[in-house]
């Protein structure tokens, strides 16, 4: 876990100034006081719409294919709540599925990465989101949850 002791002092004692994750666990308040470092996340969703787990998955499920994406965010004592550093949607085909949302996902994820990247310097990580905007957090579909999206809307 990335609020382990051990990752912390890992952290730490690594020259690096940003810490990129993607698909980890929620990095604790304590942790973000312990590693005085800045977090980006690849976040397999469009925040705030669509924070928490599975995305793309609930964009679909939602008929929202406008928010059906990834977003490079700061991470911040919320889930998903920090800055949104850039935002890209994914291409999906009847071919896709629960599965294969994610890679999708990721790949967008890294070029958005990469581009940020290249111009950090340019960026103000530390500029506050409008914290009015709807959002909403999801989980993890349960089996029912998943097999009523997939039997009434054809969602997979």
């Amino acid at each position: 876990s990335v609020n382990n002791y051990k990752s912390i002092e890992l952290l730490n004692n690594n020259k690096s100034n940003i810490i990129i994750l993607s698909g980890s666990r929620i990095v604790s308040s304590n942790t973000l006081q312990l590693v005085p470092k800045k977090f980006i996340n690849i976040h397999s969703g469009i925040t705030p719409n669509y924070r928490g787990v599975h995305g793309g998955y609930w964009a679909i499920a939602n008929d929202d294919l406008d928010n059906c994406g990834v977003t490079l965010h700061c991470v911040d004592k919320g889930i998903d709540t920090g800055q949104i550093l850039a935002q890209d949607l994914i291409e999906i085909n009847h071919k896709d599925n629960f599965c294969t949302y994610p890679f999708l996902q990721l790949s967008s994820g890294l070029k958005l990465l990469d581009a940020f990247l290249k111009d950090i310097n340019k960026v103000n990580m530390n500029k506050k989101e409008n914290e009015n905007k709807l959002s909403k957090l999801y989980y993890h579909p349960t089996i029912w949850e998943y097999l009523y999206n997939y039997i009434f809307y054809k969602t997979k």
